[in-house]
């Protein structure tokens, strides 16, 4: 099953993105649609690359990594976790379908459950990173506000 999912993402991982291209751009997402076509569609081959490699090697450490990074870069630019995380589900429904249509009945819901499991995993760390890169900027603020007042206070 994984090689014929392999394959499958192979065959029609460019499909997928293009197809995921017209559905992200349909979301109207804020920061979406103020980038380059281009670099959107990079990043959506990259997540597709990524999960075939995840299913040829049975591991998620690449694109749990790579989710982590994109936490961070679209964290740092003002990102909306939903709108992220939109994205990584657009591209996993989009899958999805292509899976439905191409591989046998008794294929499918196998590799459903496997892609399920990748994207799941994806988009936990990329919420976990975001929590933790709020409440680090929350920290932040509430120390510098502390440093203001004592900065600020009458002195005796």
């Amino acid at each position: 099953m994984t090689k014929n999912l392999e394959e499958l993402l192979r065959k029609f991982g460019i499909d997928i993105v293009n197809r995921a291209m017209v559905e992200l751009h349909q979301a109207h997402l804020q920061h979406y649609e103020g980038e380059e076509r281009e670099e959107v569609r990079k990043r959506l081959e990259t997540l597709i690359q990524l999960t075939a490699r995840c299913m040829a090697a049975r591991e998620a450490e690449p694109i749990v990594k790579h989710a982590e990074r994109i936490a961070r870069e679209r964290f740092a630019s003002g990102y909306d976790l939903s709108e992220v995380q939109t994205s990584i589900n657009v591209l996993e429904e989009t899958l999805n379908r292509r899976v439905v249509s191409s591989l046998s009945p008794d294929e499918v819901a196998g590799a459903l459950s496997l892609v399920s499991a990748i994207f799941t995993l994806t988009k936990d760390r990329l919420a976990q990173t975001y929590v933790e890169l709020t409440a680090n900027r929350a920290n932040a603020t509430e120390q510098a506000a502390k440093n203001a007042y004592r900065d600020d206070s009458p002195k005796r």
